[in-house]
């Protein structure tokens, strides 16, 4: 029992199979906690990484700004790129067949459990390319071949290596191709060639990876995701790495010992019992915080259920016409309030764009947040 705990929530229980009742308000709170939203300790870039397991990173852009929001401290936007270089986190594709960066050690064991189903999805488009899977493997051969010795690639100069081998990458057959290579293991994304990220071998490029047993991987993926996410649901865990909701289940019964239970609209969410948004002084901070995010955050991007986060009335001011694109948005207490655009007539280089009326005190602390992000993007 935490009686500190219980008592803030504000719910009684008479024993620790009885869960507490929790608000909306409440898991968008102990979310943008375990988030590591309200501002804390600084910590490492790569400690960051660990702690979300993977964050969304087909916007790079953003995706550095995820990391950066999340790390504190004086940690600015070419930090990021030193940390990719220096082979501290990597940016590749481990989950639902899309780019992440994750810290570099745990890349390995997080393809080897949730790449599968991704590569299973796309064989019907890739053999409509032309991509059937004996061309893919021999994409796989001749990658070891043309990366070896830690040679780095441009994706233009890579893709015309393997055509000059007789695999055609021309057109949507690159990005296939190179999809298959990376979620196989075979390449991940590396330093900057140009303008374009460097491709290299994964394995010579990265430390090394633990085998786990796929009973050990759910269960460090259940056990991460739930850390840097909870409250969740194994519902939750299924889509955001992409799971069979029986695998997700399985998962989160292998740490049902590690997990504080609450009910949550009718069904059951859980954190970790060493939660930080279990800790009374956290409950606070993460009632007052308030962010400017990026787009593509995972703060909405990391759940089946945004609802807490994010209501739907206000869901397509978002993501306009539902077409798959996140604005980027502004947080405060774990709720979306509203969104923020470049404007360079302000002093911050952005401007908010509320839902609805803001309190004197959020527009102050949206105009901070504003300036937090533009020191992060700022050279100097």
């Amino acid at each position: 029992m935490h009686p500190a705990r219980v008592a803030d929530v504000g719910v009684l229980r008479d024993n620790q199979t009885m869960p507490l009742e929790l608000t909306a308000a409440d898991v968008a709170r102990m979310r943008a906690v375990n988030q590591l939203l309200p501002a804390g300790p600084a910590r490492t870039i790569a400690a960051t990484a660990s702690w979300m397991l993977a964050v969304q990173a087909q916007d790079y852009t953003a995706s550095k700004w995820v990391i950066g929001s999340r790390t504190h401290g004086s940690v600015r936007d070419r930090d990021i790129e030193v940390a990719l270089e220096r082979r501290e986190i990597v940016r590749s594709w481990p989950l639902r067949g899309t780019l992440h960066i994750t810290a570099a050690a745990d890349l390995g064991w997080m393809l080897e459990l949730a790449a599968a189903r991704p590569l299973r999805s796309a064989k019907t488009r890739q053999e409509s390319l032309g991509l059937p899977l004996p061309t893919l493997e021999r994409s796989a051969e001749l990658t070891h071949e043309i990366l070896a010795d830690g040679r780095i690639l441009a994706r233009d100069a890579f893709l015309t290596e393997l055509a000059d081998q007789g695999i055609d990458g021309s057109g949507q057959r690159g990005a296939h191709l190179i999809g298959y290579l990376a979620q196989t293991f075979v390449i991940c994304l590396g330093p900057r060639v140009g303008k374009q990220h460097g491709i290299v071998l994964a394995e010579s490029w990265l430390p090394p990876t633990p085998r786990l047993s796929r009973e050990e991987a759910l269960h460090r993926l259940a056990l991460g995701y739930v850390r840097g996410h909870g409250p969740v649901d194994a519902a939750d865990l299924a889509w955001w790495a992409m799971l069979l909701k029986s695998e997700a289940t399985a998962a989160m019964a292998s740490i049902q010992e590690e997990l504080e239970e609450f009910d949550y609209d009718g069904r059951t969410v859980a954190v970790l019992k060493d939660s930080p948004a279990l800790v009374p002084e956290m409950i606070t901070e993460g009632r007052r915080s308030m962010t400017a995010l990026g787009a593509f955050d995972e703060l909405i991007l990391g759940y089946r259920d945004r609802q807490p986060n994010l209501s739907d009335e206000h869901f397509e001011l978002v993501v306009p016409g539902k077409n798959g694109m996140f604005l980027r948005t502004l947080q405060h207490g774990g709720r979306i309030r509203g969104t923020w655009r470049t404007d360079p007539k302000s002093a911050s280089g952005a401007a908010v764009v509320p839902f609805d009326t803001l309190t004197a005190d959020e527009r102050t602390g949206f105009e901070r947040a504003l300036a937090e992000h533009a020191r992060f993007v700022s050279a100097q």
